[in-house]
């Protein structure tokens, strides 16, 4: 999966993750979440601030999903994110979670918003 993503405002964006651990790929992971936020890090344990957040169940070690124009609301400023992925293998005890892949998320706007 590419660490940059370009999501242009009101389309659909297609990700594809393949879950690894050791280098081998792993049926382990029961949830996916993918979250894009302005800030890289913060302490905030529901994630907030963030301007996508979508949990995708995993039936194996590759999941696709898409990001939709209702993911990411149009009040929100075209700029830069940042985004990650991270695995869910158990709810616990212990709950573990495993961090997937992560980079910049670039929300880009358009100048024109009329549609006729």
């Amino acid at each position: 999966m590419t660490n940059q993503i370009d999501y242009q405002r009101n389309t659909t964006y297609t990700l594809t993750h393949i879950y690894q651990k050791n280098g081998v790929n792993s049926s382990d992971g029961q949830t996916l979440f993918f979250t894009a936020k302005e800030s890289q890090f913060d302490s905030d344990p529901t994630d907030g601030a963030a301007i996508v957040k979508k949990t995708i169940s995993m039936s194996g070690p590759t999941t696709v999903f898409t990001l939709d124009p209702p993911d990411i609301a149009d009040s929100i400023d075209p700029g830069k994110y940042y985004w990650d992925i991270k695995i869910k293998e158990s709810d616990g005890p212990p709950k573990i979670i495993y961090p997937g892949a992560s980079g910049i998320f670039n929300l880009l706007g358009n100048p024109t918003n009329r549609e006729a």
